[in-house]
C-alpha cells in the first residue's frame, strides 16, 4: 500500500495530511516561524503543550480533537509553527503514536521548495549531462546531492526529533509542567552533522573539488551564492554578500562574540561561570561533551540544559549555531529568507557547509586536546582484513527472488558459513555506484519532475572472527569507511554500521551483514523509485522488527524513527577511476557497551531510543573509535597492531550501470 491508498483510505492520515499540506510552499519572511529562533521555540513548546492538554480532555476522540484544531490553526498561525508541532504530536502523543499516522514524504508535503533544480548534472564520467562540461558555477557539480529531497527530509525529520533538549512529558501535562530531557542531544546534534560533513567531504572528493573552506570569519563576503530562483518561498543568495545586522535579533558582532566564548571555553579548558569559579570543567566526559555541542548548537539556559543555574550561567553562552544559520539565512536584505533558514531546505545551499565545517572543527578543537581512546577493555578476538570480505548481493545466487528479509538474510548467513573458504572469488574491493533518474508527477504540474540520484550496488559484508577464549563474548561490530587521503582525520569517518553479536567460545564464527542493515540508514531502506517519494504503510514492512540481533527492544519501523540517513546516499559517489578508501571494522565489548535504553530505533546512529527520554542505545562516545585524536595523527599507528581491528583497502567507483538486486 503506497502513501496515496494510505491517504485515500484513513479518514485520520488524511486530515493530518492535509494539514501538513496546507500552505507548505507560502515564502518565508524574517517575522516566519524559525527552528533556529529561541523566542519561536517557545511558541512551539506552548502550542504542543495546548495539543496535550487538548487530547487530554477530550480522550474518547483525542487525536480527531487535535486534527482538528490544527486544522483551524494552520489557517490563522504561521504554518510552519502548526507543522512542527503537529509532526511532534503524532510522534510523541500515546494515542497518535498508536494509530502511526505518517508524515507525508518531504517532496510531496513542500514540492515547490524542497524539489531539485531542474537541469542536468555535467561532470566528468558516466553522468547525466555533458561529460567533461564544467559549468559556470563549480558547486553545482555535486548540487545533486545537495538538493536531494530525501537528504533534506533527513536533515528536518533528525531535527524534529532531537532539535529540544527540554520537551513536555505527554503523559503529564497537567497545571505542573514535567519536563523530559533528551539523552546526548547535544552530543549528537554534533555527531550527525559531522557525518553529513564527512559525506559531504567524500562527495566533494569524488568530483574534484576542493575541501570545505569553514565560515569563521563575520566581516568577510561568502564567495559563494547560491541560486533560488525555482525554490519557492525562499530568496537567492547571490555571491559576495557580508552579513548583515538583524533588526530585534543579533548583530554580527553577537555572533563573532559567542564564537571568540566558545573558543576561549576549548582553550582553557572550563566553561566561563558568572562568579569565575573554574570549576566545570571540559574534561571528556560524555556530560562535558554533551554540554560542548549544547553550548554551540542552542545556547546554554534552561530550556535547553538540565542542571542550569542562572546564577551560575546567566546568558554567557547563546545559541551560536542558531544565530548563524538565522544571520545567514537573511543576508541579503534582511527580510526575505534564504533556503538555510529553514531545516527542510538548509542542506541545499552550499553555505550550510562552510558554516557547519566551523561547528565541527570547533569540537574537533575541542577533541584534539583530549588524550587518544585507551583500548584496554576490547575483547580478546582476533579479525584480520583477509577476514573480511565483500560480496555484491546479485552475486549471491541462494538469495535470488527471496523477497523476505529474514529470508534473504538466513540465506545469506549459511552461504558464508559453507563458502567463506572459498568466498575470494566472489568477494570484491570494489564498491559501485551510479546515478539515476526517477519522475515525479507532482500536483499541478504540467510536466513531471525529474529528480537525479545516486546509488549504490547493494552488497554483504562476511566476517571471520576467532574467539580464542573459553567463553563466549558478546561483541559490537563498527564500520567505517574513509577516503584515503583522509584517513588520519579522525572527523572525517564515514559510519557505515554499528551491530551487536555473540561469538562462540574457541571458534571462528562467520558473520553476514546485509547493508539493508545499516545502523545509519532510515528503516526499512527505501530503494525503488516509488518508495524514495513514498511512504508505505507500515503493515507492508512486517519483518523490518525481526529479531535479527536477539534484541528484544529492537523495533525496526516507527515514524519517530524515519531520521535516518537516506540508503540511497549511504556510499559516496566515487569516480570513474575507483576513489580509493580504507574500510575500518573494530570490534569492541558488547558487555560494556550496553545500555538499557528500552526500544531502540532501526537507525539507531542518528535516532537512538524510541522513547522521548530514552537513553542513546551505545554506551561509547558517539563515533568511537574514531571520537578521539589518532595515536601520533595516524590510523596506522593507532590500531596496525590491534587484533581486534580490520583495515582494508577499497575503492568506491562510479559506473554508468550495474545489476540491481531490489526490483519492482
Amino acid at each position: 500500500m503506497n502513501f496515496r491508498k494510505l491517504y485515500d483510505a484513513n479518514p485520520l492520515q488524511k486530515q493530518f495530511s492535509d494539514i501538513l499540506f496546507e500552505r507548505a510552499d507560502e515564502p518565508a519572511t524574517a517575522s516566519s516561524w524559525s527552528t533556529f529562533s529561541e523566542k519561536d521555540a517557545l511558541l512551539e513548546e506552548d502550542l504542543l503543550r495546548s495539543y496535550y492538554q487538548l487530547a487530554d480532555a477530550n480522550k474518547s476522540t483525542s487525536v480527531k480533537s487535535v486534527l482538528d484544531q490544527a486544522g483551524n490553526d494552520v489557517k490563522t498561525k504561521d504554518p510552519r509553527l502548526v507543522h512542527q508541532v503537529i509532526m511532534k504530536f503524532a510522534s510523541s502523543y500515546p494515542d497518535a503514536k498508536k494509530l502511526r499516522l505518517r508524515v507525508p514524504p518531504l517532496i510531496l508535503r513542500a514540492p515547490k521548495s524542497t524539489r531539485p533544480k531542474q537541469r542536468p548534472i555535467l561532470a566528468p564520467g558516466p553522468m547525466i549531462g555533458t561529460p567533461g562540461t564544467t559549468p559556470e558555477n563549480i558547486e553545482d557539480l555535486i548540487e545533486y546531492w545537495r538538493e536531494d529531497p530525501n537528504l533534506n527530509e533527513h536533515h528536518e525529520k533528525w531535527h524534529l526529533v532531537y532539535g529540544k533538549n527540554r520537551v513536555d512529558d505527554p503523559s503529564k501535562v497537567g497545571d505542573e509542567l514535567k519536563y523530559l530531557w533528551k539523552d546526548r542531544q547535544g552530543e549528537l546534534f554534533i555527531y550527525m552533522h559531522r557525518q553529513i560533513m564527512a559525506r559531504y567531504y567524500a562527495e566533494r572528493l569524488s568530483a574534484g573539488l576542493s575541501d570545505v573552506i569553514p565560515f569563521d570569519d563575520y566581516t568577510v563576503a561568502i564567495t559563494e551564492g547560491y541560486d533560488a530562483e525555482d525554490v519557492a518561498g525562499y530568496s537567492s543568495r547571490p555571491a559576495g554578500l557580508k552579513l548583515r545586522d538583524l533588526d530585534g535579533f543579533a548583530t554580527v558582532q553577537d555572533l563573532a562574540n559567542a564564537r571568540d566564548r566558545l573558543v576561549r571555553t576549548v582553550e582553557q579548558g572550563y566553561f566561563d561561570d558568572l562568579s569565575n569559579s573554574k570549576s566545570i570543567k571540559t574534561e571528556g566526559s560524555i556530560e562535558s561533551l554533551d554540554l560542548l555541542g549544547i553550548a554551540i548548537e542552542a545556547g546554554i539556559t534552561d530550556s535547553t540544559y538540565k542542571k542550569y543555574d542562572a546564577a551560575v550561567w546567566g546568558t554567557n553562552y547563546v545559541a551560536f549555531h542558531n544565530m548563524g544559520h538565522i544571520l545567514i539565512a537573511f543576508i541579503q536584505d534582511g527580510k526575505d529568507r534564504g533556503v538555510i533558514g529553514d531545516n527542510k531546505t538548509a542542506c541545499r545551499d552550499p553555505v550550510f557547509y562552510r558554516w557547519h565545517r566551523y561547528v565541527d572543527d570547533l569540537f574537533v578543537k575541542y577533541q584534539n586536546k583530549l588524550p587518544p581512546n585507551n583500548y584496554s577493555d576490547v575483547p580478546n578476538v582476533h579479525i584480520s582484513s583477509q577476514e573480511v570480505a565483500i560480496v555484491f548481493k546479485d552475486n549471491i545466487e541462494v538469495i535470488k527472488g527471496l523477497t523476505k528479509r529474514a529470508d534473504i538474510e538466513n540465506a545469506a548467513q549459511k552461504w558464508g558459513e559453507d563458502h567463506f573458504d572459498h568466498i575470494s572469488k566472489h568477494s570484491i574491493s570494489t564498491l559501485e555506484t551510479k546515478m539515476k533518474v526517477r519522475s515525479l508527477q507532482i500536483e499541478g504540474d504540467d510536466q513531471p519532475t525529474q529528480i537525479q540520484y545516486l546509488f549504490p550496488r547493494e552488497w554483504y559484508y562476511f566476517f571471520r572472527v576467532d574467539n580464542p577464549t573459553n567463553k563466549d563474548v558478546e561483541v559490537t561490530f563498527r564500520v567505517f569507511i574513509v577516503p584515503t587521503p583522509f584517513e588520519n582525520q579522525f572527523n572525517r569517518y564515514i559510519e557505515v554500521d554499528k551491530f551487536p553479536r555473540k561469538l562462540k567460545a574457541r571458534s571462528k564464527t562467520v558473520i553476514a551483514r546485509d547493508c539493508d542493515r545499516s545502523s545509519v540508514v532510515a528503516q526499512p531502506p527505501r530503494k525503488l523509485p516509488a518508495d524514495l517519494d513514498d511512504n508505505a504503510n507500515p503493515e507492508d514492512f512486517e519483518d523490518i522488527g525481526e529479531d535479527i540481533d536477539n534484541n528484544p527492544n529492537y523495533v525496526g519501523y516507527s515514524d519517530y524513527c524515519e531520521c535516518g540517513w537516506p540508503f540511497h546516499l549511504v556510499l559516496p559517489r566515487g569516480n570513474p577511476n575507483g576513489l580509493p578508501f580504507k574500510l575500518v571494522v573494530f570490534i569492541s565489548s558488547g558487555e560494556l557497551d550496553k545500555i538499557s535504553s528500552g526500544k531502540k530505533c532501526g537507525s539507531l546512529s542518528f535516532c537512538g531510543s524510541q522513547e522521548l527520554a530514552g537513553k542513546y542505545p551505545d554506551s561509547k562516545e558517539m563515533g568511537y573509535p574514531f571520537n578521539r585524536p589518532l595515536k601520533n595523527g595516524n590510523l596506522r599507528d593507532t590500531f596496525g597492531n590491534m587484533k581486534n581491528v580490520a583495515i582494508k583497502d577499497i575503492r568506491v567507483k562510479l559506473v554508468s550501470d550495474f545489476p540491481e538486486f531490489t526490483k519492482a
